[in-house]
């Protein structure tokens, strides 16, 4: 197979993406969600020139069809990649692997600081994957995700929420210094701008009806999710997911979370759900199994030590 890789170069890329994502997820249930990957765009789009850091293979033919994609972060020294399930073991695997290490190796770092791992990750029933990073020095590391699920099959009943308060989607772009200032309460340190969240919000895949949050009676937004659907696979998934501090303990995050369930069902093309959190996040964990989510899978990090410059 002639393959050629090269630079990301826009929102046009960024559709190609999405669908590749679509019809890799047909095939096999390790791929990417579409939401995944744009709230993985759109955070390194914040401090990051994306044609440096996300890279596509394509086979050789005419049509140049997107058989892969890596994304570096070159901050965490962090790898996220996929290759289509229709051509796992073509080879182009050890490519996308060469590359991310030589993204490693020429990261700036300061001065007479050791240089930090290269990670990337597996799902642990991905054994073809796993295999291929322990051939080139990967080692699993502590660290994990937790893959959840539920079907949006049964009735999603309705719930209380604390007297004057509120859950909708966003009322529209005019919003959105309100909303980037939620989200960087909830994730302190956020790399996440007003103007950057406007950009979010035009966004192949975004719908402010997706983007659920409570308000407070004073008009505060006070907890978010937002939706993603794949309306071709019936899958959405949450991502992120987060309650201001002030605000939390309340029922908040369980509100939002039943409301986007609500909204997902309501596409009708949708009949699972998805999210995902961090194998330590205990309390996270416990809020999505109130909602009905079930651990499905765990996705371990796997680190490559690297030679100090």
């Amino acid at each position: 197979m002639n393959i050629h890789t090269r630079p990301y170069m826009g929102e046009s890329d960024l559709l190609r993406m999405q669908d590749f994502l679509v019809s890799g997820r047909a095939v096999s249930g390790t791929c990417w969600h579409v939401g995944n990957l744009v709230w993985s765009l759109f955070l390194m789009s914040v401090s990051s020139d994306l044609a440096q850091t996300v890279r596509l293979w394509e086979t050789g033919d005419t049509a140049s069809e997107l058989i892969g994609f890596a994304i570096f972060d070159s901050f965490y020294r962090s790898v996220d990649w996929q290759i289509h399930p229709t051509v796992c073991g073509c080879g182009v695997e050890e490519e996308m692997l060469a590359w991310m290490e030589a993204q490693a190796a020429a990261a700036p770092l300061a001065e007479d600081q050791p240089s930090p791992p290269l990670s990337t990750s597996a799902v642990e029933t991905d054994g073809a994957c796993i295999a291929l990073l322990e051939r080139r020095g990967f080692v699993r590391g502590q660290g994990y995700l937790v893959q959840m699920m539920r079907s949006l099959d049964a009735n999603i009943p309705a719930v209380s929420l604390p007297e004057g308060f509120t859950v909708r989607g966003m009322a529209g772009k005019h919003e959105h210094v309100a909303r980037a200032v939620l989200h960087r309460e909830v994730f302190q340190p956020s790399r996440v701008t007003d103007e950057a969240y406007l950009r979010l919000m035009s966004m192949p895949g975004y719908d402010p009806n997706l983007d659920v949050v409570a308000v407070a009676p004073d008009g505060t937004l006070a907890a978010f999710c937002i939706c993603w659907v794949d309306k071709v696979n019936g899958i959405g998934v949450f991502e992120p997911v987060g309650t201001r501090p002030s605000f939390r303990r309340m029922g908040l995050g369980h509100a939002v979370l039943v409301e986007g369930l609500r909204r997902m069902q309501a596409y009708g093309a949708c009949s699972t759900a998805m999210v995902t959190t961090g194998g330590g996040t205990v309390e996270a964990q416990r809020l999505y199994e109130a909602v009905g989510f079930r651990t499905v899978a765990r996705e371990f990090d796997y680190v490559r030590p690297a030679d100090r410059r």
